[in-house]
């Protein structure tokens, strides 16, 4: 089972400039694998703009480095509710 780095989270939010400065991906990359579910969504943060959780960008810079892909909490909450009820 993976384990976090213990790391601080900040609670901010980081703009697509960031996140793709973090991520090491093209813009139309980054929105194709938001669309595909393969990242996280962005949250409004007025009429205008957009931004993402910092920690689920590393969250999904962890799971990319142990060579798994990133899956939505839901996702993952579903996964173990499943294993659970079939034990």
């Amino acid at each position: 089972m993976f384990t976090k780095p213990n790391r601080r989270e900040p609670h901010r939010l980081i703009r697509i400039r960031e996140v793709l400065r973090k991520v090491g991906v093209s813009q139309s990359t980054w929105y194709a694998l938001v669309k595909e579910g393969y990242a996280p969504s962005p949250v409004k943060v007025t009429a205008h703009a957009v931004a993402w959780y910092e920690p689920d960008i590393d969250d999904l810079i962890d799971a990319r480095l142990q060579g798994r892909e990133w899956q939505r909490l839901g996702d993952v909450a579903k996964e173990i509710v499943i294993k659970v009820s079939d034990a």
